[in-house]
């Protein structure tokens, strides 16, 4: 919790913003309060101000109190930001059904004294603190599912991800462009030097591919030594064949272990998929990049196949 939190108190009463008002300047010393009379003037003050905590009385006119309780938990601001309600006598029950709508606790004003208000809002800065730690752990575990572990790029699965997205649903689907890379004669490296000089590999290769695409563009690891870069938004053909150009040459870049040994020089083979303009559907870009790149590599390797026609960087 923030030494000097930034709490509002949503009350109609002016009586009841004087008696917490002067609770919370005893119970939080330090505090900075701001004190609002309804729902409309508290939402006008949120484009700029931002609050750690929030005290909302559940009986402003109408079901106002409650509105606003969905309305703040719809916005990512305020979804993790502790939301006490303040209920009167009786209104138990109704206090309960506003936390399974999102409020972190409630407490009655009848019971309501500095040491009950310092709590409930300790536990509740206690509670936002965990669910946000419980968010970030997610976050990572759902980012971790997405990379690769090696080189640090997306995974298959983030590129299946992408592909949904740019299907559309019901909108016209984006044009873009595919590009599959395998790398040539691999294998030797993790016989002949070892397979944590073939990491150094896979890692230079990744750095070296993310180096030459656009910035809207991305990279991808999808196993082994298969790469994938996803050009978005489609490039024109003249485009198209100077990424190949750039991607043919940083393949071909040798790699020097530590003591400065080459231990890689091979190149790639690159196939080439176009959508729209070579593939019927989204879901077939992939594969036809993918036959497109085994077409390069029986054509001499290194040749990048762009709309079936062979293009020599």
């Amino acid at each position: 919790m923030n030494e000097s939190p930034r709490i509002a108190l949503v009350d109609d009463s002016a009586s009841d913003q004087l008696i917490f008002s002067d609770m919370l300047s005893t119970a939080m010393p330090g505090a900075v309060v701001e004190v609002f009379s309804d729902a409309e003037a508290f939402l006008s003050s949120l484009e700029h101000a931002h609050f750690d905590c929030i005290l909302l009385d559940l009986n402003l006119p109408g079901d106002s109190g409650m509105e606003l309780l969905q309305v703040l938990r719809r916005e990512p601001r305020y979804r993790l930001v502790p939301i006490i309600m303040l209920t009167g006598w009786g209104n138990e029950a109704v206090a309960v059904k506003a936390i399974k709508r999102g409020a972190t606790d409630y407490l009655s004003k009848r019971d309501a004294d500095e040491q009950a208000l310092r709590r409930v809002i300790e536990a509740a800065f206690e509670d936002a603190l965990r669910e946000q730690q419980e968010d970030q752990q997610l976050n990572l575990l759902k980012s971790q599912a997405r990379t690769d572990a090696l080189t640090g790029l997306l995974n298959r699965s983030a590129f299946e991800e992408c592909l949904r997205a740019l299907s559309g649903g019901d909108v016209a689907p984006r044009s873009f462009a595919v590009l599959n890379i395998d790398l040539n004669k691999f294998k030797p490296v993790n016989d002949n030097f070892g397979h944590a000089a073939g990491d150094r590999v896979l890692k230079s290769i990744a750095q070296g591919l993310q180096s030459v695409v656009r910035t809207s563009d991305r990279v991808f690891r999808l196993g082994g030594d298969e790469f994938l870069v996803l050009l978005t938004p489609g490039p024109s053909e003249a485009e198209l064949a100077g990424m190949a150009e750039r991607i043919h040459a940083r393949l071909h870049e040798p790699v020097f272990a530590e003591d400065r040994t080459c231990i890689y020089a091979g190149g790639g083979s690159v196939g080439v998929a176009r959508y729209p303009q070579t593939s019927g559907s989204v879901d077939e870009v992939l594969a036809t990049a993918d036959r497109a790149m085994y077409e390069a590599k029986k054509s001499g390797r290194g040749v990048v196949i762009v709309d079936a026609a062979a293009l020599n960087p």
